[in-house]
């Protein structure tokens, strides 16, 4: 299988928090940090069902653990048909490998509802934007979206539909088109910088850029 990808600019930072129309997708990904509830941000996106969906996330009794995961099926009425929510685990140890687990746990789950596409929100203000930028985490999705759908049997095509804002398209699109250094077993590229609010790079003591390894955990 493979996996296609386009990016979306249709979220807006309002005062408050980031208003969007709800995407029309058949399947679109939220993620829940453990000890948190869903944010407020992502629940917009699933405005007209967002009672069923609290609902299906207490009566499951979903924690947000890494690697869980909870599709709710929402009907042909409305215009997501599938929602998952995927763990992210607690945000003190959010790091790359966060984002590799996630989109390998979303990849999966879209080939078993034989969904054609995944509409995947990457929030302006999220809580781990300081930790991992648009970019770097755009290029990771790729990543490992493409070794996923990879290794599955078939000649089926999955896309993968990334909303961001109109100022983070350009950054999310330069991940997407980033060049892969090399395969490792995770399926994610070799490295990823991370982001500093100074510079932009935090610095070692060499004065060189640090480099967070995507393959740590």
């Amino acid at each position: 299988m493979k996996a296609t990808f386009v990016v979306s600019a249709t979220l807006k930072a309002g005062k408050d928090r980031v208003q969007a129309p709800e995407p029309v997708t058949p399947m679109l990904m939220l993620a829940k940090f453990s000890g948190m509830n869903l944010a407020a941000d992502l629940k917009g996106l699933v405005a007209s069902s967002e009672e069923r969906v609290s609902e299906e996330l207490s009566t499951s009794g979903f924690t947000g653990e890494l690697g869980e995961h909870l599709t709710i099926t929402l009907g042909e009425k409305s215009k997501q048909k599938k929602v998952l929510i995927v763990g992210l685990g607690k945000a003190g140890r959010f790091d790359c490998g966060t984002v590799r687990d996630t989109i390998k746990v979303a990849m999966n789950r879209v080939v078993a509802a034989r969904c054609e596409r995944i509409t995947i929100p990457i929030m302006p203000d999220r809580l781990t934007s300081s930790s991992l930028g648009l970019m770097p985490t755009a290029h990771i999705i790729k990543c490992v979206a493409e070794d996923v759908l990879e290794a599955k049997a078939g000649d089926g095509v999955v896309e993968i539909e990334l909303l961001t804002t109109p100022q983070g398209k350009r950054h999310v699109n330069a991940g997407l088109a980033k060049e892969r250094r090399s395969k490792k077993p995770c399926g994610v590229c070799a490295d990823v910088e991370k982001p500093s609010k100074s510079e932009g790079k935090p610095k070692d003591k060499g004065g060189k850029a640090a480099k967070k390894d995507a393959c740590s955990k």
